[in-house]
């Protein structure tokens, strides 16, 4: 995958919303998806924690992405604006 004509790998931040398991199996589907397409997929370090994974990385590292979906409610789609910078939101 290249995005914008770059031929560097496309990466996609996902944070899904706090204390929501539902949220948190649907980015971890998300992930697999993803990665299974060849599609670097990173999650915040809660959502991680949730996943039982101990790769997730700080929302503002997201910033860098082509992309940062956001599972959950306005809460989380402000929490992971914040910090994503210009990076397009879903």
């Amino acid at each position: 995958y290249s995005w914008g004509g770059n031929s560097a790998a496309m990466q996609v931040g996902i944070v899904a919303q706090r204390s929501n398991p539902r949220a948190a199996a649907l980015a971890g589907d998300i992930v697999a998806r993803l990665e299974a397409d060849g599609v670097d997929a990173v999650v915040d370090e809660v959502t991680a924690a949730a996943l039982d994974d101990a790769t997730g990385v700080d929302v503002d590292r997201m910033a860098s992405s082509a992309l940062v979906v956001s599972i959950g409610g306005d809460g989380t789609v402000l929490f992971a604006a914040r910090d994503a910078g210009t990076t397009p939101m879903l």
